[in-house]
């Protein structure tokens, strides 16, 4: 059974990955009008990958400290 803190962890990287796929399917399906919109995109999707990132970087340290 998961801690209150497992399922927590679980649900954020899952909203976070479902946002990152979200936001990758639209910037190659041409969702943006400008260049500004494009650019916006492209950070988006740059910023959930390090969110991502950092979630697993984190998990490793704790698993090491265990």
């Amino acid at each position: 059974m998961l801690t209150s803190k497992d399922q927590f962890e679980k649900e954020l990287k899952k909203l976070i990955s479902e946002a990152y796929q979200t936001a990758r399917d639209n910037l190659a399906g041409g969702s943006a009008n400008s260049y500004d919109e494009y650019k916006k995109a492209v950070g988006m999707v740059q910023g959930l990958a390090l969110a991502l990132e950092f979630m697993d970087e984190a998990n490793n340290i704790l698993s090491k400290m265990r």
